[in-house]
Protein backbone atom coordinates (compact mmCIF):
# COMPACT_ATOMS: atom_id res chain seq x y z
CA UNK A 1 0.00 0.00 0.00
CA UNK A 2 3.12 2.33 0.93
CA UNK A 3 4.85 1.89 -1.92
CA UNK A 4 1.46 2.34 -4.44
CA UNK A 5 0.92 5.34 -2.66
CA UNK A 6 4.43 6.71 -3.06
CA UNK A 7 4.04 5.81 -6.86
CA UNK A 8 0.54 7.67 -6.97
CA UNK A 9 2.95 10.79 -5.46
CA UNK A 10 5.47 10.59 -7.94
CA UNK A 11 2.79 10.32 -10.97
CA UNK A 12 1.50 13.78 -9.92
CA UNK A 13 3.22 16.38 -12.12
CA UNK A 14 3.90 19.76 -10.98
CA UNK A 15 3.32 22.49 -13.61
CA UNK A 16 6.20 24.60 -14.59
CA UNK A 17 5.68 27.65 -12.86
CA UNK A 18 7.46 30.48 -13.26
CA UNK A 19 8.62 32.94 -10.88
CA UNK A 20 5.94 35.43 -11.64
CA UNK A 21 3.30 33.02 -10.63
CA UNK A 22 4.82 32.32 -7.44
CA UNK A 23 4.80 36.36 -6.66
CA UNK A 24 2.43 37.80 -8.23
CA UNK A 25 -0.09 34.82 -9.30
CA UNK A 26 -2.44 32.02 -7.42
CA UNK A 27 -2.06 28.79 -9.51
CA UNK A 28 0.81 27.14 -7.50
CA UNK A 29 -1.55 27.47 -4.59
CA UNK A 30 -4.52 26.35 -6.28
CA UNK A 31 -2.57 23.62 -7.29
CA UNK A 32 -1.62 22.09 -4.37
CA UNK A 33 -4.75 23.17 -2.29
CA UNK A 34 -6.58 20.71 -4.19
CA UNK A 35 -4.40 17.86 -2.26
CA UNK A 36 -5.38 19.37 1.39
CA UNK A 37 -7.66 16.27 2.31
CA UNK A 38 -4.46 14.04 2.55
CA UNK A 39 -1.69 15.32 4.61
CA UNK A 40 0.49 12.69 3.40
CA UNK A 41 0.51 14.03 -0.12
CA UNK A 42 0.40 17.82 0.74
CA UNK A 43 3.48 17.26 2.80
CA UNK A 44 5.42 15.89 -0.49
CA UNK A 45 3.97 17.53 -3.18
CA UNK A 46 4.67 20.86 -0.58
CA UNK A 47 8.22 19.96 -0.17
CA UNK A 48 8.76 19.27 -4.53
CA UNK A 49 6.91 22.94 -5.26
CA UNK A 50 8.70 24.48 -2.21
CA UNK A 51 12.22 23.43 -4.32
CA UNK A 52 11.06 24.29 -7.68
CA UNK A 53 9.91 27.72 -6.33
CA UNK A 54 13.51 28.15 -4.31
CA UNK A 55 15.15 27.62 -8.07
CA UNK A 56 13.40 30.54 -9.38
CA UNK A 57 15.15 31.99 -5.96
CA UNK A 58 11.46 32.55 -4.51
CA UNK A 59 11.33 31.88 -0.75
CA UNK A 60 8.91 30.69 2.34
CA UNK A 61 6.89 29.03 -0.05
CA UNK A 62 5.23 26.84 2.92
CA UNK A 63 4.32 30.24 4.60
CA UNK A 64 2.84 31.82 1.91
CA UNK A 65 1.12 28.46 1.27
CA UNK A 66 -0.45 28.49 4.62
CA UNK A 67 -1.68 31.99 4.87
CA UNK A 68 -3.47 31.31 1.30
CA UNK A 69 -5.29 28.10 3.21
CA UNK A 70 -5.88 30.11 5.78
CA UNK A 71 -7.71 32.31 3.70
CA UNK A 72 -9.82 29.82 1.80
CA UNK A 73 -11.04 27.97 5.11
CA UNK A 74 -12.53 31.28 5.97
CA UNK A 75 -14.24 31.58 2.86
CA UNK A 76 -15.60 28.37 2.90
CA UNK A 77 -16.81 28.48 6.77
CA UNK A 78 -19.82 30.51 5.88
CA UNK A 79 -21.41 28.54 2.97
CA UNK A 80 -20.38 24.88 4.76
CA UNK A 81 -21.60 25.72 7.68
CA UNK A 82 -17.84 24.63 9.67
CA UNK A 83 -18.56 27.85 11.83
CA UNK A 84 -20.18 25.58 13.84
CA UNK A 85 -20.12 22.34 15.49
CA UNK A 86 -21.89 19.49 13.13
CA UNK A 87 -21.84 16.45 15.14
CA UNK A 88 -25.07 13.81 15.15
CA UNK A 89 -26.78 13.84 17.99
CA UNK A 90 -24.98 16.77 19.65
CA UNK A 91 -26.71 18.11 23.04
CA UNK A 92 -25.48 22.11 22.13
CA UNK A 93 -24.76 23.89 18.56
CA UNK A 94 -21.36 25.92 19.69
CA UNK A 95 -19.81 28.36 17.53
CA UNK A 96 -15.92 26.66 16.65
CA UNK A 97 -14.20 29.82 14.78
CA UNK A 98 -11.43 28.45 12.62
CA UNK A 99 -12.41 24.66 13.98
CA UNK A 100 -13.83 22.45 12.32
CA UNK A 101 -16.39 20.32 14.24
CA UNK A 102 -18.20 17.29 12.23
CA UNK A 103 -18.73 13.38 12.02
CA UNK A 104 -14.85 12.98 11.60
CA UNK A 105 -13.84 15.03 14.26
CA UNK A 106 -12.58 18.17 15.43
CA UNK A 107 -9.21 19.70 13.61
CA UNK A 108 -7.91 22.79 12.70
CA UNK A 109 -5.79 23.91 9.31
CA UNK A 110 -2.69 25.45 10.25
CA UNK A 111 0.08 26.38 8.60
CA UNK A 112 -0.48 24.25 5.20
CA UNK A 113 -2.19 20.96 7.05
CA UNK A 114 -4.69 19.88 8.86
CA UNK A 115 -3.87 19.58 12.88
CA UNK A 116 -6.08 16.99 14.67
CA UNK A 117 -7.40 17.51 18.36
CA UNK A 118 -10.12 14.89 18.54
CA UNK A 119 -10.81 12.01 15.93
CA UNK A 120 -14.53 11.56 16.76
CA UNK A 121 -16.81 14.40 18.52
CA UNK A 122 -16.57 16.42 21.83
CA UNK A 123 -17.68 19.33 22.92
CA UNK A 124 -17.78 20.92 26.40
CA UNK A 125 -21.59 21.24 27.65
CA UNK A 126 -21.05 22.40 30.87
CA UNK A 127 -19.76 24.24 33.44
CA UNK A 128 -19.64 23.32 36.94
CA UNK A 129 -18.57 25.64 40.11
CA UNK A 130 -18.01 23.56 43.66
CA UNK A 131 -20.20 25.60 46.32
CA UNK A 132 -17.43 24.44 49.10
CA UNK A 133 -13.98 25.42 46.84
CA UNK A 134 -15.32 27.79 44.35
CA UNK A 135 -13.21 25.07 41.81
CA UNK A 136 -14.38 25.05 38.45
CA UNK A 137 -15.14 21.63 36.62
CA UNK A 138 -16.21 20.88 32.87
CA UNK A 139 -18.87 18.78 31.41
CA UNK A 140 -17.49 17.26 27.70
CA UNK A 141 -19.75 15.32 25.87
CA UNK A 142 -18.21 13.39 23.66
CA UNK A 143 -19.32 10.40 20.57
CA UNK A 144 -18.17 7.21 19.98
CA UNK A 145 -19.57 4.68 18.50
CA UNK A 146 -22.75 6.30 17.84
CA UNK A 147 -23.38 6.77 21.78
CA UNK A 148 -22.90 10.02 23.68
CA UNK A 149 -21.32 9.71 26.90
CA UNK A 150 -20.17 12.63 29.48
CA UNK A 151 -17.00 12.97 31.47
CA UNK A 152 -16.36 15.70 34.72
CA UNK A 153 -12.58 17.00 34.62
CA UNK A 154 -11.46 19.50 36.23
CA UNK A 155 -10.27 22.75 34.42
CA UNK A 156 -6.77 21.99 35.34
CA UNK A 157 -6.65 19.01 33.47
CA UNK A 158 -7.87 20.89 30.63
CA UNK A 159 -5.44 23.24 30.68
CA UNK A 160 -2.49 21.18 30.59
CA UNK A 161 -0.96 18.88 27.30
CA UNK A 162 0.21 16.38 30.53
CA UNK A 163 -2.45 16.40 32.52
CA UNK A 164 -5.42 15.75 29.68
CA UNK A 165 -3.87 12.65 28.52
CA UNK A 166 -6.43 11.72 31.76
CA UNK A 167 -9.44 11.51 29.75
CA UNK A 168 -8.17 8.87 27.70
CA UNK A 169 -9.03 6.37 30.47
CA UNK A 170 -12.79 7.58 29.91
CA UNK A 171 -12.58 6.81 26.28
CA UNK A 172 -11.85 10.12 24.77
CA UNK A 173 -8.97 9.45 21.96
CA UNK A 174 -6.31 11.54 23.29
CA UNK A 175 -2.47 11.14 22.96
CA UNK A 176 0.41 12.71 23.38
CA UNK A 177 0.67 13.95 19.79
CA UNK A 178 -2.90 15.38 19.99
CA UNK A 179 -2.88 16.81 23.29
CA UNK A 180 -1.75 20.12 22.65
CA UNK A 181 -4.16 20.35 19.96
CA UNK A 182 -7.36 19.24 22.08
CA UNK A 183 -6.42 21.80 24.85
CA UNK A 184 -6.17 24.55 22.42
CA UNK A 185 -9.99 23.42 21.08
CA UNK A 186 -11.58 23.35 24.20
CA UNK A 187 -10.11 26.63 25.53
CA UNK A 188 -11.23 28.04 22.10
CA UNK A 189 -14.73 27.20 22.13
CA UNK A 190 -15.43 27.99 25.61
CA UNK A 191 -13.92 31.19 25.45
CA UNK A 192 -16.17 31.63 22.32
CA UNK A 193 -19.36 30.37 23.43
CA UNK A 194 -19.05 31.38 27.29
CA UNK A 195 -22.90 32.51 27.80
CA UNK A 196 -24.15 29.34 25.70
CA UNK A 197 -22.41 27.00 27.53
CA UNK A 198 -24.72 26.70 31.15
CA UNK A 199 -23.51 27.43 34.19
CA UNK A 200 -24.69 24.96 37.34
CA UNK A 201 -23.34 24.80 40.87
CA UNK A 202 -21.99 21.40 42.41
CA UNK A 203 -20.81 20.19 45.90
CA UNK A 204 -18.89 17.11 46.41
CA UNK A 205 -20.64 15.53 49.70
CA UNK A 206 -24.11 15.96 51.60
CA UNK A 207 -24.83 17.87 54.20
CA UNK A 208 -25.54 21.50 55.47
CA UNK A 209 -23.85 24.25 52.31
CA UNK A 210 -23.84 27.52 54.60
CA UNK A 211 -26.31 30.23 52.71
CA UNK A 212 -27.73 27.16 50.40
CA UNK A 213 -29.50 24.46 52.12
CA UNK A 214 -28.78 20.96 52.96
CA UNK A 215 -27.31 19.19 50.06
CA UNK A 216 -28.44 17.26 48.16
CA UNK A 217 -31.95 19.45 48.85
CA UNK A 218 -30.46 22.09 47.18
CA UNK A 219 -32.21 23.13 43.58
CA UNK A 220 -30.52 22.47 40.48
CA UNK A 221 -27.70 21.22 42.56
CA UNK A 222 -25.12 18.85 40.26
CA UNK A 223 -22.63 16.34 42.29
CA UNK A 224 -18.92 17.19 40.89
CA UNK A 225 -17.13 14.42 43.54
CA UNK A 226 -14.91 11.51 43.23
CA UNK A 227 -17.03 9.02 40.91
CA UNK A 228 -16.38 6.80 43.91
CA UNK A 229 -19.00 8.55 45.76
CA UNK A 230 -21.58 8.60 43.09
CA UNK A 231 -23.84 6.04 44.25
CA UNK A 232 -23.47 6.91 47.89
CA UNK A 233 -24.69 9.72 46.91
CA UNK A 234 -27.25 9.21 44.53
CA UNK A 235 -29.01 6.78 47.20
CA UNK A 236 -30.21 9.97 49.18
CA UNK A 237 -33.40 10.04 47.73
CA UNK A 238 -37.00 10.15 48.34
CA UNK A 239 -38.78 6.61 47.75
CA UNK A 240 -41.83 4.14 49.19
CA UNK A 241 -44.32 5.29 51.27
CA UNK A 242 -43.82 7.69 53.95
CA UNK A 243 -46.84 6.42 56.46
CA UNK A 244 -45.89 2.85 55.89
CA UNK A 245 -42.41 3.65 56.94
CA UNK A 246 -43.74 6.22 59.56
CA UNK A 247 -45.60 3.21 61.08
CA UNK A 248 -42.68 1.20 61.19
CA UNK A 249 -40.37 3.91 62.90
CA UNK A 250 -43.62 4.53 65.44
CA UNK A 251 -43.56 1.16 66.55
CA UNK A 252 -40.00 0.81 66.89
CA UNK A 253 -40.42 3.97 69.35
CA UNK A 254 -42.80 2.46 71.23
CA UNK A 255 -41.43 -1.04 71.35
CA UNK A 256 -38.92 -2.28 74.25
CA UNK A 257 -35.87 -2.42 71.81
CA UNK A 258 -33.61 0.22 73.49
CA UNK A 259 -30.88 0.04 70.76
CA UNK A 260 -32.71 0.42 67.87
CA UNK A 261 -34.87 3.57 69.50
CA UNK A 262 -31.21 4.97 69.94
CA UNK A 263 -30.56 4.07 66.47
CA UNK A 264 -32.91 5.90 65.15
CA UNK A 265 -32.66 9.00 67.28
CA UNK A 266 -28.79 9.51 66.33
CA UNK A 267 -29.78 8.88 62.54
CA UNK A 268 -32.13 12.36 63.23
CA UNK A 269 -29.78 13.87 65.85
CA UNK A 270 -26.81 14.06 62.85
CA UNK A 271 -28.48 16.79 60.92
CA UNK A 272 -28.11 18.80 64.05
CA UNK A 273 -24.60 18.08 65.71
CA UNK A 274 -23.02 21.29 63.38
CA UNK A 275 -25.96 23.63 63.72
CA UNK A 276 -25.69 23.00 67.83
CA UNK A 277 -22.16 22.93 68.03
CA UNK A 278 -21.69 19.99 68.90
CA UNK A 279 -18.53 17.41 68.30
CA UNK A 280 -19.29 14.07 66.50
CA UNK A 281 -20.03 10.69 68.47
CA UNK A 282 -20.29 7.51 68.08
CA UNK A 283 -22.92 4.70 68.79
CA UNK A 284 -21.90 1.12 68.46
CA UNK A 285 -23.97 -1.71 68.56
CA UNK A 286 -23.06 -5.12 69.38
CA UNK A 287 -23.85 -8.73 69.95
CA UNK A 288 -24.15 -12.08 68.26
CA UNK A 289 -25.15 -13.31 65.07
CA UNK A 290 -29.44 -12.38 64.96
CA UNK A 291 -29.61 -9.89 67.32
CA UNK A 292 -30.82 -7.41 64.78
CA UNK A 293 -27.69 -5.13 64.81
CA UNK A 294 -27.53 -4.68 61.17
CA UNK A 295 -31.59 -4.47 60.84
CA UNK A 296 -31.44 -1.68 63.13
CA UNK A 297 -28.86 -0.01 61.13
CA UNK A 298 -30.79 -0.46 58.30
CA UNK A 299 -33.80 1.70 59.93
CA UNK A 300 -31.22 4.65 61.08
CA UNK A 301 -30.27 4.63 57.16
CA UNK A 302 -33.61 4.86 55.83
CA UNK A 303 -34.41 8.07 57.81
CA UNK A 304 -32.34 9.52 54.98
CA UNK A 305 -31.33 7.16 52.02
CA UNK A 306 -31.59 3.62 50.62
CA UNK A 307 -31.08 0.82 53.19
CA UNK A 308 -29.79 -1.55 51.11
CA UNK A 309 -26.09 -2.81 52.25
CA UNK A 310 -23.63 -1.28 50.04
CA UNK A 311 -25.65 1.61 48.76
CA UNK A 312 -25.39 4.04 51.85
CA UNK A 313 -24.62 1.67 54.56
CA UNK A 314 -20.84 0.47 54.05
CA UNK A 315 -18.81 -2.04 55.76
CA UNK A 316 -15.50 -1.95 57.81
CA UNK A 317 -13.64 -3.31 55.10
CA UNK A 318 -11.64 -0.42 54.44
CA UNK A 319 -8.74 1.70 55.66
CA UNK A 320 -8.34 4.65 57.96
CA UNK A 321 -8.41 6.89 54.94
CA UNK A 322 -10.95 5.44 53.07
CA UNK A 323 -13.54 6.28 56.47
CA UNK A 324 -11.68 9.19 57.21
CA UNK A 325 -12.84 10.42 53.57
CA UNK A 326 -16.48 8.60 53.90
CA UNK A 327 -16.88 10.54 57.18
CA UNK A 328 -15.88 14.27 55.36
CA UNK A 329 -18.38 12.92 52.58
CA UNK A 330 -21.05 12.36 54.66
CA UNK A 331 -20.49 15.50 56.17
CA UNK A 332 -24.01 15.95 58.18
CA UNK A 333 -25.64 12.45 57.69
CA UNK A 334 -24.55 9.82 59.87
CA UNK A 335 -21.38 7.94 58.58
CA UNK A 336 -23.09 4.38 59.23
CA UNK A 337 -20.21 1.21 59.40
CA UNK A 338 -21.63 -2.67 59.88
CA UNK A 339 -19.60 -5.55 61.04
CA UNK A 340 -16.63 -3.95 62.63
CA UNK A 341 -14.92 -7.78 63.13
CA UNK A 342 -13.74 -7.47 59.23
CA UNK A 343 -12.10 -4.09 59.81
CA UNK A 344 -8.57 -4.48 58.63
CA UNK A 345 -6.95 -2.62 61.72
CA UNK A 346 -9.85 -3.06 63.91
CA UNK A 347 -6.49 -3.57 66.77
CA UNK A 348 -5.92 -0.11 66.49
CA UNK A 349 -9.24 1.31 66.09
CA UNK A 350 -8.93 3.58 69.22
CA UNK A 351 -7.00 5.69 67.29
CA UNK A 352 -10.12 6.55 64.67
CA UNK A 353 -12.23 6.89 67.17
CA UNK A 354 -10.45 9.90 68.23
CA UNK A 355 -9.81 10.93 64.38
CA UNK A 356 -13.32 10.78 63.60
CA UNK A 357 -15.25 11.78 66.32
CA UNK A 358 -12.27 15.41 66.55
CA UNK A 359 -14.52 15.95 63.19
CA UNK A 360 -11.31 16.82 61.10
CA UNK A 361 -9.17 14.98 58.62
CA UNK A 362 -5.34 15.11 58.44
CA UNK A 363 -3.73 17.56 56.37
CA UNK A 364 -1.81 16.78 53.06
CA UNK A 365 0.33 17.84 50.78
CA UNK A 366 -0.28 18.09 46.97
CA UNK A 367 2.06 17.20 44.31
CA UNK A 368 2.56 21.23 43.82
CA UNK A 369 4.15 21.92 46.69
CA UNK A 370 0.89 23.12 48.94
CA UNK A 371 -1.61 21.61 51.17
CA UNK A 372 -5.05 20.43 50.46
CA UNK A 373 -8.21 21.09 51.61
CA UNK A 374 -8.57 19.82 55.02
CA UNK A 375 -11.82 17.66 54.93
CA UNK A 376 -14.50 18.40 58.04
CA UNK A 377 -17.67 17.04 59.55
CA UNK A 378 -20.38 17.13 61.79
CA UNK A 379 -21.92 13.96 62.29
CA UNK A 380 -22.76 10.79 64.44
CA UNK A 381 -20.98 7.37 63.09
CA UNK A 382 -23.42 4.31 63.89
CA UNK A 383 -21.62 1.07 63.70
CA UNK A 384 -22.08 -2.56 64.37
CA UNK A 385 -20.24 -5.55 65.43
CA UNK A 386 -19.84 -8.63 67.02
CA UNK A 387 -17.46 -7.78 69.44
CA UNK A 388 -17.15 -3.99 71.53
CA UNK A 389 -15.52 -1.11 69.58
CA UNK A 390 -13.28 -0.46 72.46
CA UNK A 391 -11.34 -3.04 74.99
CA UNK A 392 -9.61 -2.84 78.53
CA UNK A 393 -6.83 -1.00 76.88
CA UNK A 394 -8.50 1.61 75.26
CA UNK A 395 -7.88 5.44 76.49
CA UNK A 396 -10.66 7.22 78.80
CA UNK A 397 -11.87 9.18 75.63
CA UNK A 398 -12.80 6.30 73.61
CA UNK A 399 -14.94 4.44 76.20
CA UNK A 400 -16.82 7.09 77.01
CA UNK A 401 -18.33 7.39 73.79
CA UNK A 402 -21.55 5.42 72.88
CA UNK A 403 -20.92 1.67 73.59
CA UNK A 404 -24.51 0.12 73.48
CA UNK A 405 -24.23 -3.91 73.87
CA UNK A 406 -27.36 -5.82 72.32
Amino acid sequence: MKNGRRMDIEAIQIPNYTREDYLEGTAPYEFLYQFAGDPFVLERLAQRMGEQARRLRVYGFKRTFGEYAKKQQALLAPTCGQGVTRFAGQPLELATGPWRADGEGVAIFEGYREMEACNHPILPVMRLVNIDTGVEKMVLAFCKGGRWRQITAEKRTLASRREILELANAGVAVTSETAGTLVRYLHDIEGLNYEQIPERRSVGRLGWIEGEGFSPYVEELVFDGDQSFRPFFESVRTRGEWESWLAVAREVRAGEGIAARMALAASFASALVGPLGCLPFFLHLWGGTETGKTVGLMLAASVWADPEMGRYIHTFNSTAVGRERSAAFCNALPLILDELQIAKDKQTFDKDIYLLAEGVGRTRGTREGGTDRVPTWHNCILTSGEMPITSAFSGGGAVHLSLIPI
